[in-house]
C-alpha cells in the first residue's frame, strides 16, 4: 500500500452503527452492499486527493466549480497554475424511486426496533481541467483517467458502488475561460448507497396527543 492509498484508508466511511445488548434479526432481503456508506461528496473528495498528491509536479489545484468563477473575476487573484474543477450535473434514484428495506432488527432490552433501509443513486460529476497550455491540458485528463483505474479498487473499498467514464465533450458555458486558458470538459457516472436508519417504538407504546387530552379530561 502507497503513502496515498493510506490517506484514502485514513477517511472514515461507517456503515450504520448496530444497537448494543440483545438483538434479533427479522426479514433480512438479500441485496449487495457497497463496503462503506461513502456519499458523492466523499467521492470527489477522494479523486480530488488523488489528483493533488499523483500531480504535484504540475502543481494541480481542484476546487468547487463556484470558486473557480470567483477567482476569475478577482482582480488580486490569478489562475497561474493548472485547476480541477468539479460540479453535480445530475442525480437520480437508480433502484426504483423508494428507499427499500433491506434489515429489520428488534432490541430486546428496549422494545425499540431498528430498520435499515437503503437508497442508490445514479450521478453525474463533471469535472473541468483548465491550463494554459493544450497539451499540459491534455495531459492532465488522461493522467486523471489513468488515476481513477489505479485506484479503483481502494475507492470501491471505501463504499462507492460503482463509478465510469461516460464521456467527453466541450461545455459552452466555460467559454469565458477559454479566452485565456485551455478547458476540458470530462463526465463520469458514480453509483453511491445511502443507507438510512430508523428507530421505531413498539405501536402499544406510543402515546398520541389525543390520549393526553383524554386523560385531561377524565
Amino acid at each position: 500500500m502507497n503513502e496515498l492509498e493510506k490517506l484514502l484508508k485514513m477517511d472514515q466511511f461507517f456503515l450504520p452503527k448496530q444497537p448494543e445488548g440483545d438483538v434479533k434479526e427479522q426479514g433480512a432481503v438479500g441485496l449487495a452492499r457497497a463496503n462503506g456508506n461513502a456519499s458523492l461528496l466523499d467521492f470527489i473528495d477522494m479523486v480530488s486527493l488523488i489528483i493533488t498528491n499523483t500531480m504535484d509536479d504540475l502543481h494541480v489545484e481542484c476546487m468547487p466549480d463556484e470558486k473557480a468563477y470567483v477567482i476569475k473575476n478577482d482582480p488580486v487573484e490569478a489562475i497561474n497554475h493548472p485547476i480541477v474543477t468539479f460540479k453535480v450535473t445530475d442525480r437520480k434514484h437508480s433502484m426504483g424511486y423508494k428507499p427499500k428495506l433491506i434489515e429489520s432488527v428488534v432490541d430486546v432490552a428496549t422494545g425499540k426496533t431498528l430498520f435499515v433501509y437503503t437508497e442508490r443513486f445514479l450521478s453525474k460529476v463533471q469535472f473541468n481541467i483548465m491550463a494554459s497550455e493544450y497539451r499540459i491540458a491534455w495531459n492532465i485528463m488522461d493522467r486523471i483517467e489513468d488515476a481513477l483505474l489505479s485506484y479503483a479498487e481502494t475507492i470501491r473499498g471505501n463504499g462507492i458502488v460503482e463509478y465510469y467514464f461516460n464521456r467527453q465533450y466541450q461545455d459552452e458555458y466555460y467559454d469565458t475561460f477559454r479566452n485565456t486558458l485551455t478547458v476540458l470538459n470530462i463526465e463520469y457516472c458514480v453509483e453511491t448507497e445511502k443507507i438510512r436508519v430508523i428507530f421505531k417504538e413498539n405501536i402499544k407504546d406510543i402515546t398520541t396527543n389525543d390520549d393526553h387530552l383524554n386523560d385531561k379530561i377524565d
